[in-house]
């Protein structure tokens, strides 16, 4: 059912989709590689950066959402006041890419795709996103385990996680919390349910993965720097079939920094965006980029059509 839809949205509307993936910062556009220097032509927003080196961009791209004061001046206009959903995309690439890096840009890249309760990675230690000495809670619910706190201590890179502690009905868990339980229970009824997507490998349960096999989602402040949130890919699924991959996510700690819409309406999109991308990665987590961004965007409108997120970027 999922494939016979997908097909018929393709046939409609892949030419828009595509002009929409494109217009979205940091996107690539055309991808020529130099066999001497491995650069590539790279086309972000309005401007061409012209050629670079590709695990360049990739770095300082990240760099300029979570330490933009680490950024090279050259690279100063990719600090955009657009708020973006392209992290899940740029750490994607990073692993297809990653012997590409310095051992510097390893290991900052390597704190994204652990974690944020990871001990590696601490305020002391290059940390600059992770959840640091504050004390971090749970909340599960249905297929998902919601990692947040309600300590304002900044992290290594000053970013405040704290979520809204709030709790109308006195249960213990921020209202915060619930709201999001309830988008992403949606979220799963519509694409996994409805349209018939096969839900995310359950990952192994160790102390590593969270604890137990539900999906992992940390609420941290990545919108401070215009990010709704992303999906980290993992692991090779064991006993899969070499191309499934365990995930987890990170979804902002508001979403309030984002105009046009409701922070409930950012939360929804960003759910069944990000959600997708998981569904991606237990499918072909090295299927084309573009592909995965594109039916990604598309599932924004599947689930949440009313909230057309996506104009922004027009």
């Amino acid at each position: 059912m999922a494939n016979i839809e997908i097909k018929k949205w393709l046939r409609k509307n892949l030419i828009f989709g595509v002009l929409i993936f494109l217009i979205k910062g940091s996107v690539i556009v055309t991808a020529e590689e130099d066999r001497q220097s491995s650069a590539y032509l790279i086309t972000s927003r309005s401007y061409q950066l012209g050629k670079i080196d590709y695990s360049t961009y990739i770095v300082q791209r990240i760099r300029a959402s979570f330490a933009p004061q680490t950024v090279e001046d050259r690279f100063r206009s990719l600090i955009s006041p657009k708020p973006n959903r392209d992290m899940t995309i740029l750490l994607d690439e990073a692993l297809k890419h990653w012997e590409a890096f310095s051992q510097e840009d390893q290991k900052f890249l390597l704190q994204f795709f652990k974690r944020p309760t990871d001990p590696t990675f601490t305020n002391s230690n290059l940390g600059i996103f992770n959840y640091g000495t504050n004390t971090v809670k749970t909340y599960t619910k249905g297929n998902f385990k919601f990692w947040y706190t309600i300590e304002n201590n900044p992290d290594g890179g000053g970013h405040r996680h704290n979520v809204d502690p709030t709790d109308s009905n006195t249960n213990g868990t921020p209202d915060y919390i619930e709201s999001m339980a309830s988008v992403f229970e949606n979220v799963y009824n519509t694409e996994i349910t409805v349209m018939g997507y096969p839900v995310p490998p359950n990952d192994p349960g160790s102390a590593d993965y969270g604890g137990d096999t539900k999906f992992d989602i940390y609420i941290m402040d990545c919108g401070a720097g215009g990010i709704y949130g992303w999906v980290t890919r993992e692991d090779l699924v064991v006993g899969g079939d070499g191309n499934s991959y365990y995930s987890f996510m990170v979804m902002d700690n508001t979403y309030t920094e984002f105009g046009g819409h409701t922070p409930i309406e950012n939360m929804q999109v960003t759910a069944a965006h990000e959600y997708h991308h998981a569904v991606q990665n237990g499918i072909n987590g090295l299927s084309e980029t573009w592909y995965k961004e594109v039916t990604s965007t598309w599932m924004e409108d599947q689930v949440y059509d009313a909230v057309n997120d996506n104009l922004q970027y027009l």
